[in-house]
């Protein structure tokens, strides 16, 4: 039988001697079947590239150099360089033992995605409480079963098979962007297990030189909260299992340094104080008032059960426009929208943890928003790109899959003027910007008055036109025009659609009906005075719709 062949995919940053060591320890390696390596520097400014390619090894040594781009971006721009059928991620200050590529391929079972290497404390590292720590915390992880527990993935050493880590994306990079750090591994381990077993390989081994210095751990423990949440928020279902492995519900920590991260310069100050004693009881409560202070910034554990749902349809001026001129909003204003509920200390969450929470499966932070946009107008995806993505802000869209690269003929009959719809290529491109495409039937039609196979037509037909053009399976589905009856509710859960959206002015709640999910109509009349009403007591801005608080444009 052929073996498989391996990409090892080493990510580094301002490390030269680290990972030149770490490429020279690779030369040991004996495996029978192809193997290469391929080594990302990650903006590094202290010649890394120039003394990697000065190095004469045994083996083929792909380098690749790019603007500072976070760990996550720098090994899926080393998995998009490599050909081999296994990708084996090492962290680059990692030693390996000769026979590493053989036991990660012998743990490769049919039914196995990833293979958790073992590692421990290498003899270089350097001597003190930290790394004492470290060693004791890498050589016991992989005990105990592992074949569905995604924190047993540690992106320092694993190995996972391609194919399954094309299907999924790669990593998700925003968790390591901009200065972020922690959680990109365990979230990459969450979605590949969709696709198999995570199994661990105490007999691939790999040693650690662990040289970071304690003030860079705790300063990473701001970010490590942070990263935390975001996976909570990200992976609802394992919140309780990452806040219960965090330690965030230790007397210690859930009754004094909760409330004393929230003092003003108190990161500073126990840094410096952890510093000068240089003992580990005091590097471990700044590093835990890091944390806090990284779970604070970040919207704080999950613990609510509501999420706010805005609807809005183009993102453009068209004010001239005698049907779209109320549900437009311009640019301008929709970026007022968002600096709004930044302000007001609003998480913007995911449609699928939207659905979680309807669910009864999640919680959220108090002030949890999610954003959908209807019908799919071809201002959306720049819209996105410009006031969305940058800041990591996820949406939902539905489009209309019978109209794609079309103009929005149902309101013309009532004096509307064409506009144009995304096509296929803008769909995509929306995806790619961090939207979730969700499904508006395939014409636009009133479901409310239509028999079972007209129902079927808008209802089922969007999943297959979906599968055609390339775009995932929707599994949200939004009522044309916001009417639907009980047959039409019935037919998309019938179709296989997760959740049905539809319009009325409250929050989502575990007490939702899954096919009829609420959403607040956002309209051009929206100032900022009425968008606070709006977005802080929905139920009752629906007074807003009343003489004498109809708004004139």
């Amino acid at each position: 039988m052929k073996l498989p062949s391996f990409s090892i995919v080493i990510p580094t940053y301002e490390r030269r001697e680290l990972v030149t060591g770490a490429l020279q320890s690779l030369a040991k390696l004996q495996y029978a079947g192809d193997w290469s390596v391929c080594v990302v520097v990650d903006g590094s400014t202290d010649d890394t590239a120039k003394a990697l390619r000065a190095l004469d090894l045994p083996y083929p040594l792909n380098i690749i150099e790019q603007d500072n781009a976070g760990l996550a971006a720098a090994r899926n721009a080393g998995a998009r360089s490599s050909e081999g059928d296994i990708l084996l991620f090492l962290d680059d200050d990692m030693r390996v033992a000769p026979d590493l590529l053989g036991q990660h391929a012998a743990a490769l079972e049919p039914s196995v995605v990833a293979v958790a290497g073992w590692i421990g404390l290498d003899e270089q590292s350097d001597v003190n409480f930290l790394t004492q720590g470290v060693g004791e915390w890498t050589e016991g992880a992989l005990d105990g079963p592992r074949a569905s527990d995604p924190f047993a993935l540690y992106g320092g050493h694993f190995s996972v098979r391609r194919q399954a880590f094309e299907a999924i994306g790669g990593f998700e990079e925003r968790y390591t962007s901009n200065g972020g750090y922690g959680r990109e591994d365990t979230d990459l381990a969450v979605r590949l297990l969709d696709h198999g077993a995570i199994a661990a390989a105490p007999a691939a081994r790999a040693w650690q030189v662990h040289n970071v210095a304690p003030d860079v751990m705790i300063k990473r423990a701001f970010e490590q909260g942070r990263a935390d949440i975001h996976f909570c928020r990200t992976h609802p279902r394992h919140a309780a299992g990452l806040i219960s492995g965090s330690g965030a519900d230790r007397a210690l920590d859930r009754l004094v340094l909760k409330w004393v991260a929230r003092i003003p310069g108190i990161r500073a100050a126990s840094e410096w104080l952890a510093k000068i004693l240089g003992e580990a009881k005091s590097f471990d409560i700044a590093r835990r008032i890091h944390w806090w202070s990284g779970v604070r910034d970040a919207g704080g554990i999950p613990s609510g059960k509501r999420v706010l749902v805005l609807c809005y349809h183009a993102i453009a001026d068209h004010s001239d426009d005698p049907v779209l001129a109320a549900y437009s909003i311009p640019p301008a204003l929709f970026r007022d929208h968002i600096r709004s509920l930044v302000r007001r200390g609003f998480h913007f969450v995911t449609a699928d943890t939207a659905l979680a929470v309807a669910r009864g499966l999640a919680q959220v932070p108090d002030r949890s928003v999610l954003l959908t946009f209807d019908d799919g107008y071809d201002d959306l995806p720049a819209a996105v790109n410009t006031l969305l993505a940058p800041d990591g802000i996820p949406a939902l869209a539905f489009l209309v899959s019978g109209r794609l690269g079309e103009t929005n003929v149902w309101d013309q009959p009532a004096g509307a003027l064409p506009r144009q719809l995304v096509d296929r290529e803008g769909a995509a491109e929306l995806r790619r910007s961090g939207v979730t495409l969700g499904s508006h039937s395939r014409f636009h039609a009133d479901l409310s008055g239509l028999e079972q196979d007209d129902l079927r037509v808008e209802i089922d037909g969007p999943r297959q036109d979906f599968a055609a053009a390339g775009l995932p399976v929707p599994s949200h589905f939004a009522y044309p025009f916001g009417e639907k009856n009980a047959a039409a509710k019935q037919a998309v859960q019938d179709a296989g659609y997760a959740a049905g959206w539809g319009l009325a002015d409250r929050r989502v709640t575990p007490a939702s009906d899954l096919y009829d999910l609420p959403r607040v109509m956002m309209h051009s009349t929206d100032t900022l005075w009425r968008f606070r009403f709006k977005t802080r007591f929905p139920t009752a801005a629906t007074i807003l719709r009343h003489w004498p608080f109809v708004a004139r444009r």
